[in-house]
């Protein structure tokens, strides 16, 4: 989370792809982290509820990060030395920095290694997994045999199943092939939308000519989008 932070931050002045794609590598290990988290300190039956949870917060937090990220770009006006979208990236790295460091100190690995536990709770909460996993040893992974058809699974649907709901893996492996696929089709479908409203901006420079008692950054303000030189991203 801390590569994540730094990562993030850097965005704001450095312009690279291959920034984008660290960040993603620094994120791909947060659900399978807290996943492995939860098993240390919670039975089977209530891994799910609390796994729904932290999903839940996810699009929870989407919900309100349009309107954060516009409340920190209105902090920023054209005289600023940081525009608004650095300034977003910027504060998001440094608190997740901030947020990394108070976890990394305060929150603790296993039940049996939490001081803010007495022995008693310490014991019963060690207990109760050891009951759960019928083992002794509750931090061990259960030993299991690797298929590289599992590489292809986790790709095409990362779904966690129990191992009672084995019938149903291959449905939920074709729901998700299919919702892969329709995102595959929109994607490209817009893709060439963009590229096609940016061959119109080109023919658009031809014709488009500045008013003498503007300039072209009165005009480019005037205009928005509109304006030839407002491209699409691919």
């Amino acid at each position: 989370m801390i590569a994540w932070g730094i990562t993030m931050s850097l965005m704001a002045f450095v312009k690279l792809l291959v920034a984008r794609a660290l960040l993603g590598v620094f994120e791909a290990g947060l659900t399978p982290g807290i996943t492995y988290y939860i098993t240390m300190w919670y039975k089977r039956q209530e891994q799910g509820f609390r796994m729904g949870l932290i999903l839940s917060s996810t699009s929870l937090g989407g919900a309100f990060s349009g309107l954060l990220a516009y409340a920190i770009a209105s902090l920023t006006d054209e005289d600023s030395p940081l525009k608004g979208w650095q300034l977003i990236f910027l504060i998001d790295g440094l608190v997740s920095i901030i947020v990394a460091i108070i976890a990394y100190i305060y929150i603790t690995d296993y039940p049996d290694e939490a001081k803010w536990l007495n022995q008693e709770e310490r014991s019963l909460a060690v207990l109760r997994l050891k009951l759960d996993d019928d083992d002794e040893d509750y931090k061990k992974a259960r030993e299991h045999s690797f298929d590289k058809v599992y590489v292809l699974e986790c790709i095409i649907a990362a779904q966690i199943y129990r191992s009672v709901d084995y019938p149903n893996y291959v449905r939920g492996h074709i729901f998700a092939s299919g919702f892969l696929l329709a995102v595959v089709c929109l994607s490209a479908i817009q893709y060439g939308m963009l590229g096609r409203l940016n061959e119109l901006k080109e023919k658009e420079k031809i014709s488009h000519k500045t008013s003498d008692h503007k300039s072209i950054k009165e005009d480019k303000k005037e205009l928005g989008d509109k304006h030839y030189k407002f491209k699409y991203i691919l």
